[in-house]
């Protein structure tokens, strides 16, 4: 078991800037051929026959199972949507509602099997099947079901210790009476805590053992699989990426993003649609590599469904180049690409770079182009002076009145730049119940207002209005 815990996930996940040479990367893949059509549906069969042993097994433990539906309650509490729970959310043609019925039908019928209270081993074995097969409507996505697996770990390490330390007591013979009191006090130690660990786990520790060694068999399994079906379709990530080139984002880094598509598209892919493997696989690499140039090529964001149009432009501008030899003008570019003429412009503008604030501006001696525009936050020379007369006023007004009552308005309303306090924080300083101190606050309220619009404060007040 301690090899299964220590196992990495042998998914690749491609090179990154600090990976190495991509001709080295490039060759380590040609010893990858690509699959058949045939052997991408025994591997995709292979893939959901573990997927679902694994969910099975995970799903009667019954810690993990209310685990589950701890998370869907706190998305409901929170009023946010529950379909996200499930790996089905967020597919092209999946209903998004649909899916978040579904997910809330089969958490419901899982909360009520796991309130009951079972009496003995044999009716908490049959609560925990019938959990399982609950949840598996719902369709749990991997990511969640990998955090409440990595939650049972720790757990499984205590159960297989207990284990090992009751073993290795009972193999011993004591010969002393004081010997055979020890080794029964602490038997009925580890009686005590593996009781303990039954009651968090929902399970008899032997179940829970045999349990956790067929979710981590059929984990193996599955990431076996899964490498094997990323690792012959690498070599589409790079196709993919080629296209997506000096668009601000190094191709290394393109290869890494497609690869997190890879594999996402390795996770949900249904051979049962009659899709082949690559045609499915294109879409997820394309939306990885779009994310990741929205996100880190650019200042200044453009929004994701621009990517395309400005690859496409970018492609047709080359090859109108190598035509013409000079770079084509608006109106033979919307022409190549089949768009209006100022749609052709936009992306133009779109394709150009940003130019810096801190350019400087030709003609001058090192003045920049943020030394010409005005700070929309900056205030108004009036707005600080009218601020500065109002908090000059302020401490005047409050000079004449009693301390206690000066104190209690700085305190209430933050002034001098403090923060301001609750009626409670003030009476635990001056020993006063809150009741109290919101009298004396009103008290000085009211001698302030006494003073009128003749007052220090009147001209800002009759402002204010």
């Amino acid at each position: 078991m301690d090899q299964r815990m220590d196992r990495n996930d042998p998914v690749p996940q491609g090179p990154g800037p600090e990976a190495g040479s991509l001709p080295a990367y490039f060759g380590d893949l040609r010893q990858y051929r690509v699959l058949s059509r045939e052997e991408e549906a025994g591997l995709a069969r292979q893939i959901a026959a573990a997927d679902a042993r694994f969910r099975h097994a995970l799903l009667s433990i019954p810690l993990a199972a209310r685990r589950v539906v701890e998370m869907w309650r706190e998305r409901v509490d929170a009023g946010r949507v529950t379909g996200k729970l499930s790996e089905s959310f967020g597919a092209r043609e999946v209903d998004a509602a649909e899916v978040g019925a579904r997910v809330d039908r089969a958490l419901r019928r899982a909360q009520r099997l796991l309130s009951e209270r079972p009496h003995d081993a044999e009716r908490t074995l049959q609560l925990a099947e019938r959990t399982a097969r609950a949840l598996r409507p719902a369709r749990l996505s991997g990511a969640l079901l990998r955090q409440v697996r990595e939650g049972l770990l720790p757990l499984y390490a205590q159960a297989e210790a207990l284990q090992r330390t009751r073993v290795a007591i009972l193999a011993r013979r004591p010969r002393s009476e004081s010997a055979r009191r020890t080794r029964r006090r602490r038997l009925d130690q580890l009686s005590r805590e593996r009781r303990a660990l039954e009651a968090r786990i929902g399970l008899p520790a032997d179940a829970f053992a045999q349990r956790f060694a067929a979710l981590e068999d059929a984990w193996n399994e599955l990431h076996v699989a899964k490498n094997r079906f990323v690792r012959h379709n690498l070599k589409l990530v790079i196709r993919v990426a080629k296209d997506y080139r000096h668009m601000g984002v190094s191709f290394s880094d393109l290869i890494q993003e497609g690869n997190v598509g890879l594999i996402r598209a390795v996770e949900k892919f249904d051979p049962g649609r009659g899709f082949k493997f690559s045609t499915y696989a294109v879409w997820w690499i394309r939306q990885a590599l779009v994310r990741a140039i929205q996100n880190d090529s650019r200042t200044i964001r453009i929004p994701s469904h621009l990517h395309d149009d400005l690859r496409r432009y970018r492609q047709a501008s080359g090859r109108l180049v190598d035509e013409l030899g000079r770079a084509p003008r608006s109106g033979e570019l919307a022409e190549e690409l089949g768009i209006t003429p100022q749609r052709a412009k936009q992306l133009e503008q779109i394709v150009g770079e940003p130019v810096s604030l801190e350019a400087e501006i030709p003609g001058t001696e090192s003045r920049k182009l943020i030394d010409t525009l005005s700070d929309p936050e900056a205030p108004e020379v009036a707005e600080e002076l009218d601020r500065s007369r109002l908090s000059t006023a302020v401490e005047l007004s409050l000079g004449g009145l009693p301390r206690r009552l000066r104190d209690i308005l700085r305190w209430r309303f933050g002034i001098g730049g403090a923060e301001p306090e609750t009626l409670e924080q003030i009476g635990r300083r001056l020993g006063l119940s809150r009741e109290r101190v919101r009298q004396l606050e009103q008290q000085a309220l009211g001698l302030l207002r006494k003073s009128g619009p003749s007052g220090r404060l009147g001209g800002f007040a009759l402002l204010g209005a």
